[in-house]
């Protein structure tokens, strides 16, 4: 009877998804259960944070929380719930869910990924480019204190506090050997040298849950496409029993996986629908399908379509196909004239992602291969490597010439970590230069066809706008130099694609909407023009030579709801 009258507590309801939600997925919930945040772009196409008291109908913006990226990392609260700290402009960001101006406290970290907060003032922090950090959380110097082997790929990511804010549990993720992948547990104090023991074999993030009752605390992990927890002897530092399944059909996302629990509420979305390539007219007019629907989701997910149109190099995320769910991130080689299955062009261990076709070679980034870079690879599989990443930030290339002698990429300025535009030239700098570096974000160059211009994306009005501007290229030195800018969208807009001829770009809305704005020499430029909306649509796309057809990725099913869980400790059976 009391275990009858204690899953009787258990409330579970669901949230629909609105606005376009950031790539990852991100959902968090506080420590007091009361609290439920995503990251969504609103109608002026930004992306910033939401919350939801659960205590109220409405979701509301967290003041200060515009993070205007598509990928957000996963949130740090405070034991109090009283702060959120997220990657900000410049660095790790304090923001006070009652308002007030938000806190720079980790100048210079720019590559945190999950974390947690002790009530003795710790940050642990996860880190995408090696071991993990710790900073007091009043701000100050990030240092590593956990080895990480870089010649297997390691990364160290979210940790997790147990009880005694003295020891925790965090994900290992081996690139080069995912069979090593899983959640470790270790304590503060133990030297930099000891990783601690594996608890559970994984490649996705854990959290530990502190019991509301007398049984043990739990830990939350997913793993083959489904959610578990897992009691935990905190004396022992060891499982008990068998893992209880919590949820099926689990959403994830590089290393990361859709849920967020308390010790009250768990929150948690299934996988994101696949997308199917689609051909439309300018009319908006649905001309056919390519291919089945796949997933597309995942690192540098992108879609690039040939110059002649007859062929697209598309990222795909194989969704729960790996027997231990590591990572999956390949290239493949799709005939966009006929119903054919794409061939592979990639294998899993290059985590490859956004292609650009230059001639009959295709140049992508990737961070696998054991050597993170950019690289340039023919059809028939011949790889070459262009330049390494030297950069701790990352980088995102986003357009090439026809010959592949320039390309425009996106990177981190650190320390103030602003996307910005850079250019590598093949007889310029090795790691290439800065092309448009600015107080605010700029991203997503496109390189007109014929060189002399080049479209991108900035937010410094407040909201994502594209931008053209001048582009000079120094054929003896390798060197390139931006022109003045000039506005082209004017109620937000990304994701610019250029006509052939270069007398016509492209761009997307925020709801959807295909846009088209005649530009001409000099700084001439028109009224931009609707041409159609296709609401969720991918924001990778293609546009054929001619400006006559556009090649979409666009959700085959609606967009899964957030599933909310009150008490969903006392559900639990054991």
């Amino acid at each position: 009877a009391a275990g009858t009258t204690a899953a009787a507590s258990v409330v579970h309801f669901q949230e629909p998804v609105w606005g376009r939600m950031s790539e990852n997925g991100l959902l968090s919930v506080s420590p007091n259960g009361l609290h439920v945040i995503l990251a969504t772009e609103g109608k002026d196409g930004v992306m910033r944070l939401w919350d939801r008291r659960l205590d109220t109908p409405n979701w509301v913006p967290v003041p200060g929380g515009d993070v205007n990226a598509p990928i957000v990392p996963p949130l740090i609260w405070s034991p109090d719930t009283r702060f959120l700290i997220l990657m900000g402009s410049r660095g790790l960001k304090k923001v006070s869910l009652s308002g007030g101006a938000p806190q720079t406290i980790g100048a210079g970290i720019t590559h945190a990924v999950g974390g947690d907060w002790n009530r003795d003032d710790l940050l642990l922090l996860g880190n995408g480019f090696g071991g993990l950090l710790r900073c007091p959380a009043s701000g100050g110097t990030a240092t590593h204190f956990v080895n990480a082997d870089r010649s297997l790929g390691e990364i160290q990511l979210c940790p997790s506090f147990l009880s005694d804010g003295r020891r925790f549990i965090y994900l290992r993720v081996f690139r080069a050997a995912p069979e090593r992948s899983g959640i470790y547990v270790r304590a503060l104090d133990a030297p930099s040298s000891d990783v601690g023991e594996r608890l559970i074999t994984t490649g996705f993030s854990a959290a530990f849950v502190p019991s509301v009752d007398s049984r043990r605390g739990l830990i939350v992990f997913a793993r083959d496409g489904s959610l578990f927890a897992h009691r935990f002897d905190e004396e022992r530092l060891a499982l008990v029993g068998d893992p209880l399944q919590l949820a099926d059909d689990i959403g994830t996302y590089l290393d990361g996986a859709s849920f967020a629990v308390s010790p009250t509420t768990l929150v948690y979305r299934s996988a994101e629908p696949p997308f199917q390539l689609t051909w439309f007219d300018r009319e908006g007019r649905e001309l056919g399908r390519v291919g089945a629907p796949q997933h597309l989701t995942g690192f540098g997910t992108g879609l690039a379509l040939s110059r002649d149109g007859r062929r697209a190099v598309v990222a795909r995320s194989a969704q729960h196909t790996l027997p231990d769910q590591y990572v999956d991130q390949r290239l493949y080689l799709y005939d966009v004239t006929r119903d054919a299955s794409p061939g592979l062009l990639t294998s899993a261990a290059s985590l490859a992602g956004w292609p650009l076709w230059a001639d009959e070679r295709i140049i992508y980034a990737s961070i696998g291969d054991g050597e993170p870079g950019v690289r340039a690879q023919s059809i028939d599989g011949d790889r070459q490597l262009l330049f390494k990443n030297e950069r701790s930030e990352g980088i995102v290339p986003t357009s090439v010439s026809a010959d592949g002698c320039v390309m425009l990429f996106t990177t981190a300025t650190d320390p103030a970590f602003r996307f910005d535009v850079w250019v590598w030239t093949v007889n310029g700098p090795p790691g290439g230069s800065p092309l448009v570096e600015r107080e605010f974000d700029q991203q997503q160059a496109q390189l007109s066809p014929d060189g002399r211009r080049f479209a991108y994306v900035s937010n410094e009005t407040g909201r994502n706008e594209v931008f053209v501007a001048g582009f000079q290229l120094d054929a003896a030195t390798g060197r390139a130099t931006a022109g003045e800018s000039h506005p082209i969208s004017t109620g937000g807009g990304f994701s610019p694609r250029w006509s052939a001829d270069g007398g016509e770009l492209f761009y997307l809305t925020a709801d959807g909407g295909i846009m088209s704005v005649r530009v001409t020499a000099g700084s001439g430029v028109g009224v931009p023009a609707r041409l159609f909306t296709a609401p969720g649509t991918h924001p990778e796309w293609g546009v054929t030579a001619d400006g006559s057809r556009f090649l979409l990725a666009v959700p085959a099913a609606p967009a899964p709801p957030i599933h909310v869980v009150r008490d969903w400790q006392a559900g639990l059976s054991d």
